[in-house]
C-alpha cells in the first residue's frame, strides 16, 4: 500500500522473477501458488534501493518547501513521492516534581485548541539545546537549570523529512514570555501525571509531538 505521497505508475521489472528463482532453490522448497510467488517477490524487492531521477519545488513558503521527486522504486517502476520539507524542531518536557508544563493554543489546521509541550523550530545556526532553551521562556516563561537530551522522533516520516529533538528541563524558574503573534492567546499550565494520563485516555490530549516525548520520558525512567 503507498504511503505519504508516493505514487507508482510505469514499467515492470524482471527482478521479480530473479527473487523468486533465487528463494524457491534454497532447501528445494518452491513457493506453491501465484499470490505465494508474488509475496516472495514483493519482499525481495522491497531490501532494494530508491533512485530519484528528478526533484522539483512545486510550492515554498517561510516555513516550509513542498517538493515533487521523480523515483524509481526497487522493483523497477517509476512513480512520483511528495516531500515536505521544514526546519527540525523540538519540544521541552518542563517537569517540577510529579507535574509537567503543557501549553494551550489554537491549531488552524484542525480547528481546536490543543494543549502541547513549549515547542518550535530550530533557527538557523542554533543548535537543538539552545532552540529549547528560548522556546521554553518564550512559550511558557520560564528557565531550566537542568537539561537532558532524550533524543529525536521523524514525525509524519512518510512525507517529513524533518526532526523533533526532545529535551527534559527541570529546576525550573519563571521569567516574563515572548509569545509571538500567533501565540497571543497561549495558556500555560501545570498537570499532575495523573492527569496527563487521565487525558490521554480520553483523547484529550492529542498531539503527536507530545504523546511520543511522554513515552521517550517514560523509557528513560524504567
Amino acid at each position: 500500500m503507498n504511503r505519504g505521497g508516493m505514487y507508482g505508475s510505469g514499467n515492470g521489472s524482471a527482478c521479480s522473477g530473479i527473487s523468486v528463482l533465487a528463494v524457491s532453490h534454497i532447501g528445494g522448497w518452491k513457493p506453491k501458488t501465484r499470490l505465494m510467488r508474488e509475496f516472495i517477490s514483493m519482499y525481495c524487492n522491497s531490501m532494494g534501493t530508491w533512485r530519484t531521477k528528478s526533484q522539483r519545488t512545486v510550492y515554498q513558503n517561510p516555513w516550509i518547501t513542498v517538493r515533487e521527486d521523480a523515483i524509481v522504486f526497487p522493483n523497477g517502476k517509476e512513480g512520483i513521492y511528495g516531500v515536505v520539507s521544514m526546519p527540525d524542531t523540538v519540544a521541552v518536557i518542563a517537569r517540577r516534581g510529579e507535574t509537567i508544563c503543557l501549553v494551550r493554543q489554537h491549531r488552524y489546521t484542525v480547528g481546536k485548541d490543543s494543549w502541547e509541550l513549549p515547542s518550535g523550530h530550530i533557527q538557523s545556526g542554533e543548535i537543538p539545546l539552545d532552540a529549547a532553551k528560548r522556546e521554553l521562556r518564550e512559550e511558557a516563561g520560564l528557565t531550566a537549570a537542568r537539561w537532558e537530551d532524550l533524543g529525536f522522533t521523524h514525525p509524519a516520516l512518510g512525507i517529513l523529512n524533518s526532526r523533533r529533538h526532545i529535551f527534559l528541563a527541570e529546576d525550573v524558574q519563571e521569567v516574563a514570555t515572548g509569545h509571538e503573534d500567533s501565540e497571543h492567546d497561549m495558556l500555560v499550565r501545570w498537570f499532575s501525571v495523573l492527569e496527563i494520563n487521565s487525558m490521554v485516555r480520553e483523547n484529550k490530549l492529542f498531539d503527536d509531538y507530545l504523546l511520543a516525548a511522554l513515552y521517550k520520558l517514560n523509557i528513560e525512567r524504567t
